[in-house]
């Protein structure tokens, strides 16, 4: 009896902490408006986990150095490895953006990626839109990218974890990110690239060449929740 009392305190104990931890995270996301509690589970708790968010910034930046004139080696430890060998080993389950920045000028130099996702496996995911990020976004010219240096650059990843139909453009800007649809054409903005709906909402059409004189009726709008991470993290609303 002893020991089934203590079992059961134990179990107690643990489920208790589980609710605390839970709580905290919660709190944490309404205050800072960044998704620390996406739809957990055993398939995306690591993206939460900053040693893994620190190697997946290194692989996007080894991603891209070869194209620099100015090109310090990507230094990969054996932990950085490890997880390398995860991510190649994972099938692809979420969409991936990556945003590069200028961090001198502090401009957004390229931006893709898919809201579904596009490869096998999430190494994949990272190393492919990392290259279409870099070299084919028309912002930034090959020259301008020739010459930045790899520290320069700051680096946003999007991982997302849901796409939800809604009702009207209005989202919180900070935590959502927003999709719209129209005649078979969809574009978004990424959770944190704008400051308010109504710019967020305006984005969007800006990106979908839509007319003025499209009702909101005519179009589909989706809410979409994000893990963004990375060095150009404070860069997103600038």
């Amino acid at each position: 009896m002893t020991g089934y009392t203590f079992a059961a305190n134990a179990d107690h104990k643990e489920i208790m902490y589980k609710t605390w931890i839970k709580a905290f995270l919660i709190h944490a996301y309404l205050i800072t408006g960044f998704l620390l509690i996406p739809s957990l589970s055993a398939e995306t708790d690591w993206l939460l986990d900053i040693q893994y968010q620190k190697t997946m910034e290194k692989i996007v930046r080894r991603e891209i150095a070869p194209y620099m004139e100015k090109r310090p080696k990507v230094t990969m430890t054996a932990e950085d490895n490890s997880r390398e060998a995860f991510l190649q080993n994972t099938p692809s389950r979420s969409g991936v953006f990556i945003s590069l920045f200028n961090g001198k000028t502090k401009k957004l130099m390229g931006c893709m990626g898919s809201i579904s996702p596009a490869r096998d496996n999430f190494y994949d995911e990272l190393t492919h839109w990392a290259n279409m990020a870099f070299l084919m976004d028309p912002r930034t010219s090959r020259k301008d990218r020739q010459e930045i240096s790899s520290e320069n650059i700051k680096i946003v990843i999007s991982v997302i974890l849901e796409k939800e139909k809604i009702s009207s453009p209005e989202v919180d800007p900070i935590r959502y990110g927003l999709a719209v649809r129209y005649r078979g054409k969809e574009a978004l903005v990424l959770p944190g690239e704008a400051r308010t709906s109504a710019y967020a909402y305006k984005m969007v059409r800006e990106k979908l060449a839509l007319p003025a004189d499209v009702p909101l009726y005519a179009m589909t709008f989706y809410r979409l929740s994000a893990i963004r991470f990375g060095s150009g993290k404070y860069l997103m609303q600038s």
